[in-house]
């Protein structure tokens, strides 16, 4: 398949000079020496309540018992509420670990390993979207942001998941040009592990072609390239599709029922502004939201007699609150669950750094909005682009669009964190690149 030659990426890294590649290591000794600071002296209030303590039950039933099961106690009904990649990522690292403290430290310190990694993958697809400068910027935010060193520290699907949608990316990008169908297979196979971590990243395939469509990629072609990353993505999702066929789970309720019935309450309130973020405990008819059907049901309902609340919600209330700052409920900042002591309290560089990154997101937030739709709308107008820009564009809003229908939680953001630092980073640059040229034009 032929491709348009306007798409054309950055020169490859062993063309950099000396200084940058210093540069670069400098910042992947920051990130690394940040980010195994924190793991290594973080204490947690609770560590394994909520959403870690179900995938730790996950993994403990997966090594001890050989069965995927959220039972303490047998018999161990299996469950399909969760997907398992981030259950079976704990139980690699408990496999080899001889006591629960020392699994905990080795998932703590793998995690480290994978952020640090994050940071160089976020370099890479910066400098293909604008060359050293926006790669070195958006991977030095993504080094020092707060809500992924934090997340590092937690046993949640963050981490792992931002790497493996990374990896697909930058994948995608390595292969833009050569279109090798094996590694485009290859691409779905990574996606759908990151699916399986967190079954957003389903639309994986969708993704790509909306750039593809964009840079007027032949539709055939694209349709091909498709096929081939749902091929990948099939195979790897297809254990887990038998074993749910063969191992019937027991009455559980649905995980994008929960979801979309959650996100149905305008600000995640029903009545009681104190009950934030838990609305249904208030809800005498929250029993409707456990099917989706019901779900949806419901929320129609209260639309249609509040529609101009309901649709400032779904339209803006939404958005703003999946991009915002602080994490929802009393632990505020870029804290999931409650933090005894970290750096960040102990640190007065480390609390510097955060705030200044606290301060400075929506500012980021909205430059890499105003990029985004800068950049789609010079696609749509058949003005050059660049593929890396338009994939981190598309992703950035795709997992918009997804949690406007289900819960706008802050930390489902995360991992669009690096493609929101990357459009953030090429529209500073972009602007700093304008205003310089005028200032010369204007001194001439």
């Amino acid at each position: 398949m032929d491709l348009p030659t306007r798409t054309s990426l950055q020169p490859t890294t062993a063309e950099m000079p000396h200084i940058q590649w210093i540069a670069i290591l400098g910042l992947f000794l920051l990130a690394g020496l940040i980010r195994f600071s924190y793991v290594n002296s973080v204490v947690i209030d609770s560590p394994w309540r909520a959403d870690a303590g179900k995938y730790v039950t996950l993994s403990v039933n997966m090594v001890a018992h050989a069965t995927y099961s959220l039972a303490r106690d047998a018999p161990f009904t299996p469950t399909h509420y969760i997907t398992p990649g981030y259950p079976a990522y704990l139980a690699l690292l408990m496999r080899s670990a001889e006591t629960i403290s020392e699994f905990n430290l080795w998932a703590l310190n793998s995690q480290a390993t994978l952020g640090t990694l994050s940071v160089i993958l976020t370099f890479l697809l910066g400098r293909a979207a604008g060359g050293f400068g926006v790669g070195f910027g958006s991977s030095l935010l993504l080094a020092v942001s707060p809500h992924h060193i934090a997340s590092n520290g937690y046993l949640l699907t963050e981490t792992l998941f931002t790497f493996l949608v990374l990896a697909a990316s930058w994948l995608t990008i390595i292969n833009w040009q050569s279109q090798r169908r094996w590694m485009w297979f290859s691409i779905g196979t990574v996606a759908a592990m990151a699916a399986l971590v967190r079954p957003v990243l389903l639309i994986f395939p969708l993704v790509i072609a909306i750039p593809m469509l964009l840079l007027r990629f032949p539709p055939k072609g694209v349709v091909n390239i498709v096929l081939y990353v749902t091929a990948g993505m099939i195979v790897i999702n297809l254990p887990w599709i038998v074993w749910k066929n063969t191992h019937p789970a027991g009455p559980e309720p649905s995980l994008f029922a929960t979801a979309v019935h959650l996100g149905g309450y305008p600000d995640l309130i029903y009545k009681d502004p104190a009950l934030k973020g838990f609305p249904y405990q208030e809800d005498p008819e929250d029993s409707r939201g456990a099917t989706t059907t019901g779900a949806f049901q419901l929320i129609a309902e209260r639309a249609a007699n509040e529609p101009a609340r309901y649709l400032q919600w779904y339209l803006i209330g939404k958005p703003i609150m999946f991009w915002q700052a602080e994490n929802l409920g009393a632990v505020g900042g870029a804290f999931i669950y409650p933090i005894i002591d970290s750096i960040y309290n102990s640190q007065a560089w480390a609390a510097w750094s955060m705030n200044t990154m606290m301060a400075l997101h929506p500012w980021l937030a909205l430059t890499a909005a105003i990029s985004g739709a800068y950049i789609v709308w010079r696609a749509l107008a058949a003005a050059s682009s660049n593929p890396t820009l338009l994939l981190s564009a598309t992703l950035m809003g795709a997992f918009t669009a997804v949690h406007m229908v289900l819960t706008p939680l802050q930390r489902y953001a995360y991992p669009v964190y690096p493609f929101a630092y990357v459009l953030a980073a090429f529209g500073i640059a972009k602007l700093v690149h304008t205003l310089a040229t005028q200032l010369s034009r204007k001194s001439n």
